[in-house]
């Protein structure tokens, strides 16, 4: 689940290594291969992608469930229609 099934990651694993030694060496070591992989992704997939990488933070410091003044407060972003967009944008993505 947290390769994605993405054949290019899946293909930067280490046989004989668990998937927590894996991930620990592709994502947090020092000169990991995919350390940025997160901003980079979000980069390719999103204008204005920092303002996408603030609400998957505020949204990562919850177990679950979040208001919509929440998110606000937490990113300082402004409530109007881009707001919506982010929020219908990060929705469509996390259900493909």
């Amino acid at each position: 689940m947290a390769m994605g099934g993405i054949p290019y990651y899946l293909s930067m694993m280490t046989k004989g290594f668990s998937i927590s030694q894996n991930i620990d060496k592709l994502f947090f070591e020092q000169n990991a291969l995919l350390k940025n992989e997160f901003e980079n992704l979000y980069a390719a997939l999103f204008r204005n992608s920092e303002d996408y990488v603030k609400i998957v933070e505020v949204l990562s410091k919850k177990m679950k469930g979040i208001s919509r003044d929440e998110i606000i407060r937490g990113t300082k972003l402004s409530s109007n229609g881009g707001l919506c967009n982010i929020l219908k944008n990060l929705w469509i993505y996390q259900n493909i």
